[in-house]
């Protein structure tokens, strides 16, 4: 690995830890508040966060492009013919909303359980609390130890990972503190998951149409999650381990189809 792909390793490294905070302090937060205070207030004081991140958004140093290569604007078709018809990035897409999706549905099994449990809804926020804290120690560690090797590699070897641990996840999901060790795993498994991702997209994504590839993938893994916490909601009555190991299901079939894409892209390169 020469010295720039380290960087960029490194730098992928630290975009997942800004997810791996936001992911603890977040439902820590919200299970503090409304057990002192109220549910209403948390969502308040959740929805005044957001303004008051846009606002320092803007107070941040813009920073001069260094590459010579000029990016244009893409239309929609056009961004999603590079998604579809670029391998890697397709494979990514694949298995990103996978992923995504049974993780959107982490905070709504969450809540139904701790119900089921503790006879409150409020045990949910350290339930989901313990993923976003797994995923910021896996974070932490990447930013010490970037990952190696190819991305696309590294991204279906941590997808099965994933898959796996969201199984444990099922099969843990018959008391409080074992779901909770649980999730903190799948937590640390989905931290290097997302870094090598995001380093299939720096690899794979053509230069002149890199940041709609960022967010147009992006777009595809948060409408994948929403749909998560839509369906979970419908389907709570199903149990948790039910729906976790449906979950780890959908992650493991879009392993199984992104293996079998590269295998076959690899025969027809060689044809």
């Amino acid at each position: 690995m020469d010295e720039d792909e380290q960087h960029q390793r490194r730098a992928e490294s630290w975009d997942a830890l800004t997810y791996g905070m936001s992911g603890t302090l977040g439902p820590a937060a919200v299970a503090v508040i409304a057990t002192v205070f109220s549910p209403l207030l948390a969502l308040i004081l959740l929805s005044i966060s957001v303004i008051v991140a846009v606002l320092l958004i803007l107070w941040l140093p813009l920073q001069m492009r260094t590459s010579h290569t000029e990016e244009t604007v893409v239309s929609e078709h056009g961004v999603l013919h590079i998604l579809l018809h670029t391998g890697q990035l397709r494979r990514a897409i694949v298995v990103m909303m996978a992923a995504a999706f049974p993780g959107g549905a982490i905070s709504v099994i969450a809540v139904a359980f701790a119900s089921e449990q503790l006879g409150n809804s409020a045990g949910g926020g350290w339930l989901v609390a313990a993923f976003g804290l797994g995923n910021l120690a896996g974070s932490l560690l990447l930013t010490l130890f970037p990952l190696r090797g190819e991305p696309e590699r590294n991204m279906l070897l941590y997808t099965a990972l994933v898959a796996v641990t969201f199984g444990i996840c099922a099969l843990a999901a018959q008391t409080y503190l074992a779901l909770l060790l649980a999730l903190a795993v799948a937590g640390a498994a989905n931290a290097p998951f997302f870094a090598a991702t995001l380093g299939v997209r720096s690899n794979y994504a053509p230069d002149h149409v890199r940041g709609q590839v960022f967010t147009g993938m992006a777009g595809f893994k948060i409408a994948s999650s929403s749909a998560g916490t839509a369906l979970a909601g419908l389907l709570t009555g199903l149990g948790a381990p039910l729906l976790l190991l449906a979950g780890g299901m959908i992650v493991g079939a879009a392993y199984v189809y992104a293996v079998l894409d590269r295998k076959g892209a690899s025969r027809l390169a060689r044809s």
